[in-house]
Order: C-alpha cells, then structure tokens, then sequence
C-alpha cells in the first residue's frame, strides 16, 4: 500500500515541536514520496521552526484554552471553535491518510477536525501526566504514543497506547564527549556542568548558577551556564562582577567557565557534560536520558497541570536525578549539590546508567509503526 499524505500538529513550545519533527523525518525517510503538512500556532516557535526543515506550514490563530471563567474564557472557547472550522477545511482539502498529534494547544482544533472529518488521529504524549489537549482527544483517537510507561493510567478509553519514549533528533544522542568538546573547542578535563532553564532561560536558575559559580571558585569544576537570550547581558554583568574568570565565546579554550546566551549546538554541550542542571520538560528529559547524564532538575512551579514536578520525581525515583524545588533553590544549594555529586563518581555513574535506561533511542520508530497500523486504509508493511 503506498501512503501519499500525513498531517502533524502540535506546538508552543519546542517541547511538542521537536517530537513532532522528530516524527515526520522518520516517516519521510520510510515514504520519501508521501506529503507532509504542519499545522500550527501562528504565534508559536513552529512557525519558524517548521518551514526551516522543508515542511509545508499552514497557521492557526489559536491560543492557549483558558482554564479560568470570565471573559478570556469566552473569547478563548470562541477563538478555539474558529480554529476548529478553519482546520475542518484544512483536512478536507488536504485529505491526509493519517493525522498526527504531538499536544499543546495548537493542536486541539486539529485533532477534533480529523475526527470530524474521519481521519485516523494518533495522539504523542510526552509529560508522565498527559496535557489537556491530548486528554480531551484520547478518547477519540486510533492510538497513542506515551514518553512514560505510567502515563497508562491516563488513557482508558479503547485507543491503542503504546509506550514508545520520547522522539528525539538523532544528533543528540550520536554525539560523543571528544566530538562535543571539538565542536565547542572545549578543553578536555574538567568536571563540567551545564545549566540551562529552556530556550529563554529561567531566572531562578541563572541566579543560582552564578551563585554555585562563585561558590565553586578554584575547585576545578567548570559550568557552561545558558542564560537565554533576553537575560544575558544582566547574569552576564553578574558574572563580571563578582569576579568569575569566564568568557561568552567557547572559542576561548581554557576559562573556568562559560556564560552564553544560547546554545545552538546542544548536543555537543550535552556530550561534553558530567551534569545536567536544568527544568524537567519532557523534552529535555528525553535528550538528557539519551545520553545517560546524571542531572539536578529544578521543575517549573507554574506549568499547567504540574507536569514538569511529576516528569521530575519520576527520574528521581528511578535514581536518574536529584530534585530541587524551585523555591528552595539558590547558589549555596546548588554548589552543596554539584560539589556532593562531583565527589562521588561511584554514585554518578549509576545515576547515569539509570537515565540510560529510561531512554528509549527508537521512539521516533515506535510511533511511526503505531501511526502505520491506525492510518486510512489499514496496515501499511
């Protein structure tokens, strides 16, 4: 059978795109003639991220559904039953053989519209607790791709669940330490932690990074702290004042540590990382696992639903991480922590042997057989 046209949604944040993408490459590289199309948020990163990797891209003025009564909650619902009918023609006039779904709230009008208009919907959950866009489509969908196995217990409702792992780019987990510290022009030696807070950076967590940096001062423990975009020039200045012997360009081999706005080659900074200290969104769980490091997670307090704390606890209990809450954190804690964890090697290294296991490196695959067998038209291998 030869399947001609897939449908992906999904958005927000680079936590649902990046699966998203992740899925599309794997099945573009096993139906290099099928057709694919993205529909996301127009406000999103998907927007930009999308058409970069060659993919048709139609966009939605949809938001986020409010979860509060009153009047955003109107104009929310309204917003979301317009995007409904828009993605109902949208599907129509593409006819897709299959209609993927990765969460966030661009893909609600999506998914509803493919079971409106009889399309096969395959739902990819990444967060242990599923998120609402994905709990209110489950019951309605062909099969569902879970990151954890416990996020069974979120779907009971007749749709295949299948516990596939979180799909990743393939470059995070093909990167080895000699290559990322060659990429980053990293000298080789020292115990390095990385510290990042996502893609704009998290302001308690840059706040303790400095802390943990002054506090580490001579102690041969090198920190690469990721300050996004918008926060660099203050944490930078920080770093400035308080002494640190630091620099913004990794091509300045040798300096105790680094203070840089964003990484754009994450997967050679992972490769080149004893430690990971960093939010607990479900994306970033999966490349830290990919590459079995150790990590200090610090979950954000104010996502919806509270999923970061419970992706967090989960790799504490399976003795991949160290949680910190984010109230509690602050520069002391989080050098008492490095410091505990650098001194212990023994304890590193199965720490990093447990993420390893909860990676799941065929995911991408997993999901694209589970999208195979639920598409238009039956078992397409």
């Amino acid at each position: 059978m030869s399947i001609q046209r897939f449908l992906i949604t999904g958005g927000g944040t680079g936590g649902h795109i990046y699966p998203a993408l992740a899925i599309a490459a794997e099945l573009k590289a096993r139906h290099p003639k099928a057709s694919f199309l993205y529909v996301g948020g127009a406000r999103g990163l998907e927007s930009e991220l999308v058409p970069r990797e060659g993919y048709d891209f139609v966009a939605l003025d949809v938001s986020g559904l409010s979860r509060k009564s009153g009047l955003k909650a109107i104009v929310s619902a309204c917003k979301a039953a317009v995007s409904v009918f828009r993605a109902i023609g949208i599907v129509r006039k593409f006819a897709p053989d299959a209609v993927i779904g990765t969460g966030g709230y661009a893909s609600f009008p999506v998914g509803a519209a493919a079971l409106l208009c009889g399309r096969p919907l395959i739902l990819h959950e990444q967060n242990v607790y599923p998120g609402l866009a994905n709990r209110i489509l489950a019951r309605f969908a062909k099969g569902i791709a879970i990151s954890w196995e416990s996020s069974k217990d979120g779907f009971k409702d007749g749709a295949e669940v299948v516990h596939t792992g979180n799909p990743i780019r393939t470059s995070i987990a093909n990167t080895t330490r000699p290559e990322g510290e060659a990429r980053l022009k990293l000298a080789h030696g020292p115990f390095t932690v990385l510290v990042f807070g996502g893609s704009q950076g998290a302001v308690r967590i840059n706040e303790a990074a400095i802390g943990a940096m002054k506090l580490s001062k001579g102690s041969g423990v090198r920190y690469i702290l990721a300050t996004g975009n918008a926060n660099y020039e203050k944490y930078s200045s920080k770093a400035k004042a308080e002494g640190l012997d630091f620099s913004k360009d990794f091509n300045e081999s040798g300096k105790a540590s680094y203070v840089v706005p964003y990484i754009h080659d994450m997967a050679a900074a992972l490769a080149a990382s004893d430690l990971v200290v960093s939010r607990a969104g479900a994306l970033t769980l999966a490349e830290i696992t990919a590459n079995g490091i150790p990590s200090v997670l610090v979950p954000h307090p104010y996502v919806p639903d509270d999923v970061q704390r419970k992706n967090a606890r989960a790799m504490e209990e399976n003795g991949a991480a160290v949680v910190i809450e984010d109230p509690e954190l602050d520069g002391e804690k989080l050098a008492r922590a490095v410091t505990a964890l650098a001194a212990e090697p023994e304890r590193l290294e199965a720490m990093g042997k447990a993420a390893k296991k909860l990676a799941m490196p065929k995911a991408a695959s997993l999901v694209a057989d589970l999208v195979e067998r639920h598409m238009r038209g039956g078992d397409a291998r």
